[in-house]
């Protein structure tokens, strides 16, 4: 039997990863859904989150190891149709996270420089100047340090904002505060003017943005989540705004996605909506891709795989 590899996605170009991926392994057998022929020969499914079925999962009797195409793996190794005897493979996309940060850049600065302010003044003719604080006057926190939380939090140590950081563990980074431990997340919160979530979903991180960690955050503040939107408990989250304790939100994930056409947050005057596309699209993932594609048919170790414990 001659091994193959699948793409599984709605939302990639096959022929591009066609391209490359046979320029970097000749004569890999690649193959995309529907069109797989045999799913008894696919070892490797490289899948997004909303292609995930346990009715198509189930129809690959020889399958290895799933690719996930998004940020982190937490949602896919806690889902129902996993299988426990498959490999999971994280993508660390420099493209995806240099989409990131600049995201994350863009809303802080938006904020800090009054953009709606200025464009509200802009729809009324209204000549006034408003002076932003100094980046080195502005504290800006990141949850979660993984590849993607440390990227957004040296880019802007660069831009001269005082930056720090929380983790589940301990972490060293170059002119960042670093915090790690559920005991100190109220202490990493209380100080902050923007606070950034970039945080997978686990066990452990699932609704950690209730009440009581918004109401460690000092008044004023402002969320970001560009994490995983089942990491905050909505009700909690629009409470903190209603009543002002928060300035405002920037949201890219939510609970269920689509965001519900009835959902408060779409008409909040204090929201940011954007519909999970922060990450931008893959560009730099395939080489680690086709690494790992030689190294299963070798029978050698796979980099970049997730942790079922960890959850990501």
């Amino acid at each position: 039997m001659s091994p193959a590899f699948l793409l599984v996605s709605r939302y990639e170009d096959a022929d591009a990863w066609r391209q490359e991926l046979l320029a970097l392994v000749p004569g890999m057998d690649f193959r995309v859904w529907p069109d797989c022929a045999d799913p008894g020969e696919v070892t490797m499914i490289a899948i997004d989150y909303d292609d995930i079925s346990g009715e198509l999962l189930a129809s690959f009797p020889n399958l290895r190891c799933i690719v996930y195409l998004g940020h982190g793996a937490g949602d896919l190794l806690d889902h129902p149709a996993m299988p426990a005897s498959v490999d999971v493979v994280r993508l660390k996309d420099p493209g995806l996270i240099g989409a990131m940060v600049e995201y994350v850049i863009l809303h802080v600065l938006r904020d800090l420089r009054m953009e709606p302010l200025y464009r509200a003044q802009q729809e009324t003719r209204v000549w006034r100047q408003h002076l932003p604080r100094l980046a080195r006057e502005v504290h800006v926190g990141i949850m979660g340090l993984g590849s993607t939380g440390s990227a957004i939090a040296r880019a802007l140590v660069r831009l001269r904002f005082r930056v720090s950081g929380w983790a589940r563990g301990t972490h060293g980074l170059e002119g960042v505060t670093c915090l790690g431990g559920r005991d100190t997340l109220a202490t990493f919160l209380g100080d902050l003017d923007y606070c950034v979530s970039t945080l997978p979903l686990t066990r452990e991180t699932r609704d950690i943005v209730d009440a009581t960690t918004i109401a460690a955050m000092k008044e004023g503040a402002h969320f970001i989540n560009i994490g995983r939107g089942a990491t905050v408990v909505e009700e909690d989250l629009l409470d903190a705004l209603e009543n002002g304790h928060l300035s405002g939100a920037t949201l890219d994930v939510f609970r269920t996605e689509p965001l519900p056409r009835d959902h408060p947050f779409w008409s909040h005057p204090k929201v940011t909506v954007t519909p999970h596309e922060s990450a931008g699209s893959l560009d730099g993932s395939l080489p680690a891709i086709a690494e790992n594609w030689q190294r299963l048919c070798q029978g050698r170790p796979l980099i970049n795989l997730a942790d079922p414990k960890k959850g990501y």
